[in-house]
């Protein structure tokens, strides 16, 4: 729990009976996180969870609406849910959509280009095919792919609780695992602080070096003010 608007609760699923079980168990603390007050970002963190509990882990999500799989590590066992997301830890998806409409504009991309992107938010569950963490399923935030490929060519990660070393991790599982295809992971890292009423928000873009290691290529830091804890300006 690094911050008291952000939420990470962890359980196992040994305490859970079954896949049924432990489908409801998922609802219902969901459900739970959702009321908890002045919480602004919740995710669930579940261990011991085998890999035919995660077939039909889709229908519990629908039933709590709006919930979404972040990551499942078949390796590990552990499985990531995003319970509940704020305005700001979904704003990469409004900044990579204005992004593309600029450089539209700009002439930085044409029309034929523009059309060859397909930019998804939370929607995809990729499955990592080969390499050294091959079976491991990942939601980025964010991802930029081109027709028919199994990889996204831009990740984008963000989160209020999670340690900029567990975004670090994220975007070099991106990296190494998707051997080469994944051209660039992104991160985002936010905290906020009630006494001076400001966001803060830790960028860094990563890509790969020559010998196919995850290389900090910027770094970037924005202060900016808010409102209460679901409006940004």
């Amino acid at each position: 729990m690094a911050t008291p608007e952000s939420l990470i609760l962890r359980y196992s699923g040994s305490e859970l009976a079954d896949e049924l079980s432990f489908h409801n168990h998922l609802v219902e603390k969901i459900s739970e996180a959702r009321a908890t007050k002045d919480a602004i970002y919740a995710e669930l963190v579940y261990e011991n969870i085998a890999p035919s509990w995660m077939a039909n882990v889709g229908d519990a999500l629908e039933r709590a609406k709006g919930a979404f799989c972040k990551g499942y590590n078949s390796s590990t066992l552990i499985l990531r849910v995003v319970a509940m997301a704020s305005f700001l830890h979904n704003v990469d998806q409004v900044w990579c959509h204005q992004s593309e409409i600029q450089w539209l504009v700009s002439g930085q991309l044409t029309q034929n280009e523009s059309d060859m992107l397909h930019t998804t938010a939370n929607t995809r569950v990729y499955e990592f095919p080969d390499g050294p963490f091959v079976g491991i399923h990942k939601a980025p935030n964010v991802a930029i792919n081109v027709p028919n490929a199994i990889m996204p060519r831009i990740v984008v990660e963000s989160g209020w609780s999670e340690s900029l070393n567990r975004l670090r991790q994220d975007a070099g599982e991106w990296l190494v695992g998707g051997n080469g295809a994944v051209q660039a992971a992104i991160i985002i890292n936010w905290t906020s602080s009630r006494t001076t009423r400001r966001v803060r928000g830790v960028v860094e873009l990563y890509t790969l070096d020559r010998s196919g290691m995850p290389r900090l290529q910027q770094r970037e830091v924005r202060d900016i003010f808010f409102v209460n804890y679901h409006c940004v300006l």
